[in-house]
């Protein structure tokens, strides 16, 4: 599982994401510019969670076509060490759905090798993986993306996320987050 911070932080955050959801692509954003702040406390864990019936047998219509194809991109992505790489590029932009085609461009954008990202992409294996991931998804309840859990409790709100680690942090008897500084000071 892709993993961001460092593994004895205190508090591990799993999103379950969809890389077409608008919401999951400000939540990336956000955390992007927040990791860096948390001063090590945090560590970061991304699952795939696409809202496309096409792998997705929980939804019973398509929220976001392609949204597999960019999941199955992840994965190989992550087998080939460069899964961050890929996150960001995704994220980076908004879709309107995606295509196999698309998916291959982001990867070589991102610089991961064509052949063996293809053979990857194509490959039974990751597919497996992939509703794997969804089975557990929906094991956990996640209906819905993003969503987010801290220590094995699911968030109820993405707004309450930094009181809600601090929150944690303070249960765990461990510092709290830097309280950001007024511009100036």
């Amino acid at each position: 599982m892709p993993t961001k911070g460092p593994a004895d932080a205190p508090v591990k955050v799993v999103t379950y994401s969809d890389f077409q959801c608008p919401f999951c692509r400000q939540l990336a954003l956000g955390l992007n510019q927040f990791l860096p702040q948390s001063g090590g406390r945090i560590a970061l864990y991304f699952k795939n969670y696409p809202l496309d019936p096409k792998c997705n047998a929980n939804l019973k219509q398509e929220f976001h076509r392609g949204a597999c194809w960019l999941a199955l991109g992840s994965l190989c992505a992550q087998q080939q060490g460069r899964f961050w790489e890929y996150h960001d590029r995704v994220f980076g932009r908004e879709w309107r759905g995606a295509e196999r085609a698309d998916v291959v461009r982001v990867a070589a954008e991102s610089g991961l090798p064509g052949a063996g990202f293809e053979a990857c992409l194509d490959s039974p294996q990751t597919l497996g993986r992939l509703k794997a991931e969804i089975r557990e998804a929906a094991a956990v309840g996640v209906a819905a993306t993003p969503t987010v859990f801290l220590n094995g409790k699911r968030l109820p709100r993405i707004d309450d996320f930094v009181r809600m680690v601090d929150q944690e942090l303070k249960r765990l008897g461990a510092p709290a987050l830097p309280q950001p500084q007024a511009p100036g000071r």
